[in-house]
């Protein structure tokens, strides 16, 4: 579980993901929770920043921050 993303529609934490990715694919985690970004975003399963078939291939990334009111557009 992070605050901040490692991957978001705009690429913002790029120095974040280059940490982040090797490490969870390394140790195969299934899944990465994290917030900061008030949208909704979930990845296809992820090994070295390619999408993979099936989610024991990879992890997935999932931002989950709810704000009444707002929508992403």
């Amino acid at each position: 579980m992070l605050h901040f993303p490692p991957h978001t529609l705009s690429n913002e934490y790029e120095e974040l993901r280059k940490v982040v990715t090797p490490l969870c694919d390394k140790h195969h985690v299934d899944v990465v929770m994290n917030g900061h970004i008030h949208v909704y975003l979930r990845t296809c399963p992820m090994k070295g920043g390619k999408r993979m078939d099936k989610p024991s291939e990879g992890t997935t990334y999932i931002t989950s921050v709810a704000v009444p009111g707002r929508e992403f557009k």
